[in-house]
């Protein structure tokens, strides 16, 4: 059975707008998750345990810090996180898969913002087509 989660949270630049954050805890396999965050302040954690052939793209734009957790463990999931905000205080990112078989995009715009992320990746029997990039530009 697929699913398809698509989340959108834009927040104003008011001081009681300024934070959002999203959680999401999945089981089940097969689903699509996508997260788009903007304004400032964000902060996303996707945790998937024993869930395969899943798609997980967040998304994350404007001011003020960015920061994303995912952890997976499954097979055959791919994972695309895009920390793209203009101006602001710093990104992270941290990626824990124990999986088979994963494609995985980090990508974080402006180096002039600090940036900094860690993957760390157990890659089951079987990792035959498994791909990671992390972009920095």
């Amino acid at each position: 059975m697929n699913k398809f989660i698509f989340l959108f949270f834009t927040m104003g630049i008011t001081a009681a707008l300024a934070d959002n954050f999203v959680s999401i805890d999945q089981v089940a396999s097969g689903n699509s998750i996508q997260i788009r965050q903007q304004g400032d302040h964000k902060s996303a954690a996707v945790e998937m345990n024993n869930s395969s052939d899943n798609t997980i793209i967040v998304h994350q734009y404007g001011t003020g810090s960015d920061n994303l957790t995912i952890s997976n463990t499954g097979a055959n999931n791919t994972v695309t996180a895009i920390q793209g905000s203009s101006n602001g205080i710093e990104k992270k990112f941290q990626l824990n898969l124990n999986t088979s078989d994963a494609n995985v995009l980090i990508l974080q715009t402006n180096p002039n913002i600090n940036n900094s992320g860690s993957m760390s990746i157990n890659c089951l029997i079987g990792c035959t087509t498994s791909t990671y990039q992390y972009i920095r530009k």
